[in-house]
């Protein structure tokens, strides 16, 4: 209506209002086509890329396998290796329980070995004193006896002379 009441002026505002308003659309369906067009590249070169990213994603996948086998491994290892180190800590103060032992056996018999030596000297000195004091009694004896041997012939000659023996 107000084109119809404002004559040519109005016409020419309406007739500018009406290529902007075509202009407006006009960029609107650009920008709509230009944002479908930019959301599909980016889709596409997305699963394109997704699709280069899927062979390092498996690669990456079989490492990640790889290396949980590896570790699953390397568990079991250091497992039984502390299992076998446990029998070995337990050998070992097992030895060390027997080498304490032997150590205090060596010690009773190093002892018992110094005290029968001491018992031996005793007895050898007490042996030699004993043999000196019997050796000397009997020498004592032996010179009795001499004199004894001594005595008869002169006991001889005094049981003869008074039996008149001759």
């Amino acid at each position: 209506m107000a084109i119809e009441s404002g004559g040519v002026a109005g016409q020419e505002l309406s007739a500018e209002r009406t290529v902007h308003v075509m202009k407006k659309e006009r960029n609107t369906k650009m920008t709509r086509l230009g944002f479908t067009l930019t959301f599909l590249t980016v889709v596409c070169c997305s699963l394109f890329l997704g699709g280069c990213d899927r062979g390092k994603e498996q690669e990456a996948l079989a490492e990640a396998a790889a290396a949980r086998a590896a570790l699953a491994k390397a568990q079991v290892a250091f497992a039984k290796s502390e299992k076998e180190r446990n029998i070995l800590q337990s050998e070992l103060d097992a030895v060390i329980e027997e080498r304490d032992n032997l150590q205090e056996q060596v010690k009773e018999l190093t002892k018992e070995r110094d005290e029968a030596v001491n018992k031996a000297k005793a007895a050898q000195t007490a042996t030699e004193e004993d043999l000196m004091n019997q050796l000397t009694a009997q020498l004592e004896k032996v010179s009795e006896l001499d004199l004894h041997v001594l005595e008869i012939p002169i006991l001889c000659d005094l049981v003869s002379v008074e039996f008149h023996i001759v």
